[in-house]
C-alpha cells in the first residue's frame, strides 16, 4: 500500500513537472514574426544618403536636421500607394495625441518622384485633409533606403522604425498604436536625456 502511494505521488509530481514545463514554453514560444521583431531591435538603419529634409516649403540639410533630432519615427511611405495615404494622415493627426519632446520628430520616407506629386495625389485621395507641415519628409525616388537597408525585412519598415541618436531601431511599430506603445516612446526618449 505505502509504496503504491509512493508511485502515485511520484508520478503525480512528474506530470506536474511536465505540465509546468509545457505551459512554461509554450509561453515563451515566439511567433516567427514576434522573432523577426526582436532580431530586428538593436540593428542599425541607415539614413545618412538622403542630402536634405523636407518640411513644409523648408529644405533642411540632413545633418543639421539630425543634430536637431536625436529619435525619430521612420515611417516608409509609396506615392500611388493608396493604403499610403490614409496612412500618411494618420500618422500626422495621432501623432498631436502624445506628448512628444522637442529632440523627436517623424521622418516620412516617401519612394516617388516628387513631393508636389505626393500631395496632390494625398489630396485627391483626401480632398478635405489639410497638411500641418510638422514633421518631415524626404523623397526617395531612386529606392536608395531600401537598397542601404537590406537586413530590415520590408515588413517591419512598414510597421515604421523609432530609431536613436546612433539609428540604432528602438522600436517597431507606430507609437500611437497603444497606451504600452506609447510608453516605449516615453521611456527611450527619456533614457538617453
Amino acid at each position: 500500500m505505502r509504496d503504491s502511494c509512493f508511485k502515485d505521488i511520484t508520478i503525480k509530481r512528474k506530470l506536474l513537472f511536465l505540465f509546468i514545463l509545457t505551459i512554461y514554453f509554450s509561453c515563451t514560444r515566439l511567433t516567427p514574426e514576434e522573432k523577426l521583431i526582436k532580431e530586428t531591435l538593436g540593428k542599425t538603419a541607415q539614413i545618412g544618403m538622403f542630402e536634405s529634409i523636407r518640411q513644409g516649403d523648408r529644405e533642411i540639410p540632413f545633418g543639421e536636421f539630425r543634430d536637431r533630432y536625436p529619435f525619430i519615427s521612420l515611417v516608409y511611405l509609396e506615392d500611388g500607394c493608396a493604403p499610403c495615404y490614409p496612412r500618411f494622415i494618420e500618422w500626422q493627426t495621432r501623432m498631436d495625441t502624445l506628448d512628444l519632446h522637442e529632440d523627436f520628430t517623424v521622418l516620412f520616407i516617401i519612394l516617388g518622384s516628387s513631393y508636389e506629386r505626393f500631395m496632390d495625389n494625398l489630396y485627391e485621395y483626401e480632398p478635405e485633409y489639410r497638411s500641418n507641415d510638422r514633421f518631415h519628409i524626404v523623397m526617395d525616388p531612386d529606392y536608395r533606403f531600401m537598397d542601404n537597408n537590406p537586413d530590415i525585412e520590408r515588413w517591419v519598415i512598414d510597421k515604421s522604425l523609432l530609431i536613436d541618436p546612433e539609428n540604432v531601431i528602438k522600436l517597431i511599430g507606430a507609437p500611437f498604436a497603444s497606451e504600452r506603445m506609447a510608453e516605449l516612446l516615453y521611456a527611450i526618449c527619456n533614457q538617453q536625456r
